[in-house]
């Protein structure tokens, strides 16, 4: 696979809810945050989720 920039569309790359759900279980692992599946619908991008994840780390 070629390389994947931050702002590409994570359905245009064949993401699906499979995906998704071994995305939220791997941030919350790895940085003890809980993503709404929901934010992978209004920006499936490297730069939308990571902007959720900040986020929710500055209310925590």
């Amino acid at each position: 696979m070629p390389e994947i920039g931050p702002d590409e569309d994570l359905f245009d790359l064949g993401g699906h809810s499979l995906s998704i759900t071994q995305i939220i279980a791997k941030v919350r692992e790895r940085m003890d945050v809980e993503l709404s599946f929901d934010v992978f619908f209004d920006d499936p991008t490297i730069n939308g989720i990571a902007a959720e994840v900040a986020r929710l780390r500055e209310e925590a």
